[in-house]
């Protein structure tokens, strides 16, 4: 046992010590790591615009810098995307199919829900229990009003929106979001994974890693430029942009990890007599580095569908409310305002997995 670990770990030695000099004839800062690697957001600001991350499988690319992450999401040809369900063909056909349904024609009536379940969910949570009692789980509120737009979108039947705590809500057990909620709170616990299918899940993930490790990407000659510099980048290498640094770096986003809605708003340079916010305008980021949607042609399809949904809902919700803090007992201003921040900054997502 002792002669196998001591093998396994010389292997894996050599092997990355094999992937640190492939990656640095690309002359850009290497770092050895023994595992997967992990986007972290200060990398980019130590290590430069690129770097490559080499491990005893392969060496990855990691690319920060504007101008080429947007080559690299425009360039669909050069590079595809690993997963195999992402082929190019696969995502044509895919787009074709999600064309109907989120199509400019469906967004004054994606407008319009959009008013009415904010609405609904505004009457709920401003009731006189919640007063007192406070809104239960924006969560769930937001994820009912989501889902009840998409469906009366696609299928036009609308739902009524309640709140979570709600007794309407409760006794909807058998409607289509509560089956569907069930069905994803729990799709790990009921796939079913038959006796005997060990070898078929581990070559399975030897499969999605060699995928990953080999793009099915073709060279091209003209490289890609990356700030001043131009790579060549050869087959087989798996090239990432960290939108996840390009989102907190320093350069382009002031205080970045800091709660600041106002960012977004800049005082204009002349005042326009006919716009809303005279003197005022919103703070466009520099281009290819804000992704909310993903970018180039293989963006999200429903982009425009929630930036209508989101600014309808947004719109009603704060028209004639403001949002506040429901305080602890005992509570002062500054633990309140601590707390909240720390809830901001621990946020992860799970709507998005939920939905």
């Amino acid at each position: 046992m002792v002669s196998f670990a001591l093998a396994y770990l010389i292997w894996t030695i050599v092997c990355l010590e094999i992937n640190v000099h492939k990656a640095r004839a690309l002359d850009v800062p290497v770092v050895r790591i023994p595992v997967d690697p992990v986007n972290f957001s200060n990398s980019a600001v130590r290590l430069g615009p690129v770097w490559a991350l080499a491990t005893p499988v392969t060496f990855y690319l990691q690319i920060a810098e504007p101008d080429g992450i947007g080559e690299l999401f425009s360039r669909r040809s050069d590079s595809i995307r690993p997963v195999k369900n992402y082929r190019w063909d696969d995502w044509e056909r895919h787009r074709k199919a999600l064309a109907a349904p989120f199509n400019e024609s469906v967004m004054r009536f994606v407008w319009g829900e959009s008013l009415r379940q904010a609405t609904a969910m505004l009457r709920s949570w401003t009731g006189a229990t919640r007063r007192v009692a406070g809104i239960p789980s924006v969560q769930k509120g937001t994820r009912t009003l989501s889902l009840n737009v998409l469906a009366a979108t696609e299928f036009r039947k609308s739902y009524d929106s309640h709140g979570s705590a709600d007794p309407a809500a409760q006794d909807e057990a058998g409607s289509y979001r509560n089956d569907l909620q069930t069905v994803l709170d729990n799709a790990i616990l009921i796939m079913p994974i038959p006796p005997g299918s060990g070898a078929f899940v581990r070559a399975l993930d030897v499969h999605e890693r060699e995928l990953v490790a080999q793009p099915t990407s073709k060279e091209s000659k003209d490289g890609i430029k990356v700030g001043e510099q131009t790579l060549v980048v050869p087959p087989g290498v798996g090239t990432s942009p960290n939108l996840l640094a390009m989102h907190t770096h320093p350069k382009y986003w002031k205080d970045p990890f800091e709660w600041k809605p106002a960012r977004w708003i800049v005082a204009g340079r002349r005042p326009e007599s006919d716009s809303v916010m005279p003197g005022e305008q919103l703070w466009t980021p520099v281009a290819h580095t804000y992704f909310p949607w993903s970018d180039g042609p293989q963006n999200c399809p429903g982009a425009k569908f929630s930036k209508a949904e989101a600014v309808a809902v947004l719109a009603c919700l704060f028209r004639a409310h403001r949002l506040g803090i429901k305080k602890e007992p005992g509570e002062g201003e500054e633990v309140a305002r601590n707390r909240i921040t720390g809830c901001i900054n621990d946020v992860h997502q799970e709507i998005l997995l939920r939905m």
